[in-house]
């Protein structure tokens, strides 16, 4: 008898130190519970299923804004490109917490600059995650104002892909003006 109060006692404390676990990021506890809330808000019938889906990738090797802050930055010395890529890839490996900031930082602004505003983001959900060298990236869920429902969508109704292809085509969009032009020597989201 007196072993099967342990067992209980164990399991009401296993079950409360996993409740205090959601509030810590990266945590088994934090992840079930943003998959059950994501869940939820997908459920809810003014959000539905999202209707865009996007990964957004730090460009923390070629931003020299970053490495400014960094302990060891380089500075204005005289350096050459290798010797400076070798400085900011130890800066990125033993300092992920300024990185990781930086990044959370930038994406903040530019969702509430760019991508809300642009988009008519109504609701969002994201997740952050670290590549294994270090480097941050965003998966995201956004609902959009005006969006025809994803649930509605009929592949094979030409009318409804119509419906999809025009709302989304003056949001998302891809043209190589010059398709033969050699790659920038810098990133563009490095100028960012």
């Amino acid at each position: 008898m007196a072993n099967s109060g342990n067992n209980q006692d164990l399991e009401i404390l296993a079950q409360r130190i996993a409740h205090c676990a959601t509030v810590l990021p990266g945590t088994w506890p934090y992840w079930s519970d943003a998959s059950r809330k994501l869940k939820v808000q997908i459920c809810d019938p003014n959000c539905k299923s999202p209707h865009l889906f996007f990964t957004v990738s730090a460009a923390d090797i070629q931003w020299p804004d970053l490495h400014q802050h960094m302990p060891a930055h380089p500075g204005a010395s005289s350096q050459n490109e290798q010797e400076t890529y070798h400085i900011w890839m130890a800066n990125l490996n033993d300092n992920p917490a300024i990185a990781a900031y930086y990044f959370q930082k930038h994406w903040e602004i530019f969702y509430e600059e760019v991508v809300k505003p642009q988009l008519g983001v109504v609701d969002h959900w994201w997740r952050f995650e670290w590549q294994h060298r270090g480097s941050s990236h965003i998966h995201s869920f956004l609902w959009l104002r005006d969006a025809p429902s994803v649930e509605d969508l009929k592949l094979d109704d030409n009318q409804s892909v119509y419906q999809f292809v025009t709302f989304l085509d003056h949001l998302v969009s891809t043209w190589n003006p010059q398709p033969t032009h050699p790659p920038a020597p810098i990133y563009l989201s490095s100028r960012l």
